[in-house]
């Protein structure tokens, strides 16, 4: 399996600062300023179709109610999840992964796919990723991160020769195990709250051939800072005040 060689900036949910976060405006926005990669959210819907979508509820980013695996996804499609960013992209839909797919390999943009947590649905979550990924004639290139275990390990099962990634959004009490886990299902690269980003860690990590990366960070003083701690690549919301 090949490294994916990432870029400095990397689009948070398309460029979410900007537009709806895990919305195709978020991603036309991040295309427009010239991203080369984006992030997005992966979950399933009741009848297991892979939509772009962050909670585990819709009612932050929709004006819909409950779960999104409580909904099939032509429901889901009825909701209104650009409203609540700004009244401008009302009526803006959660998109599917196929959508996002298709979209990034027409503007040659990779993709970070980030597997979230479906509580007693992990295997169907990412049997309905690996499923749609495989009939899909034409694909930008992509990787899989996740802050879920259960996740990572299907996915090495799945896609063996795919590059993934771990994220880590809390302390880090042991290096060693957080490596022990790398290797384990053969992480290319770890992703840290960059709060709590240190030389050591950094140090740690470069020794162990891993590619680095921070999020989420939208204060150009605190980017640079952590370029030139080691950090490979950051995830922003704001890519338009991120440039490096």
């Amino acid at each position: 399996m090949q490294k994916l060689k990432l870029p400095k900036i990397i689009g948070h949910r398309g460029a979410c600062g900007l537009a709806p976060e895990n919305t195709i405006s978020s991603l036309k926005k991040a295309s427009s300023l010239n991203l080369s990669c984006v992030e997005v959210d992966v979950k399933i819907s009741k009848d297991s179709v892979p939509i772009l979508f962050h909670d585990e509820s819709l009612e932050r980013t929709t004006d819909g109610v409950g779960f999104c695996n409580q909904h099939n996804y032509l429901d889901l499609r009825k909701l209104d999840a650009g409203k609540w960013f700004d009244k401008k992209f009302a009526n803006e839909k959660i998109p599917s992964l196929s959508e996002c797919l298709d979209f990034l390999y027409e503007k040659k943009m990779n993709l970070n796919i980030e597997i979230k947590p479906n509580k007693k649905f992990e295997l169907e979550n990412v049997k309905n990723i690996v499923k749609l990924i495989n009939k899909k004639p034409k694909l930008p290139n992509y990787y899989f991160t996740s802050f879920h275990i259960e996740s990572l390990k299907l996915i090495s099962e799945y896609l063996p020769n795919i590059n993934r990634g771990l994220l880590i959004d809390n302390y880090i009490s042991s290096m060693d195990d957080i490596l022990i886990m790398c290797e384990k299902y053969r992480c290319f690269s770890i992703g840290l709250d960059f709060n709590i980003i240190n030389s050591e860690i950094i140090k740690f990590l470069k020794k162990n051939k891993l590619i680095i990366t921070a999020y989420t960070i939208n204060n150009i003083k605190i980017a640079k800072e952590l370029f030139d701690l080691g950090v490979d690549s950051i995830f922003t919301d704001r890519p338009d005040t991120i440039k490096i």
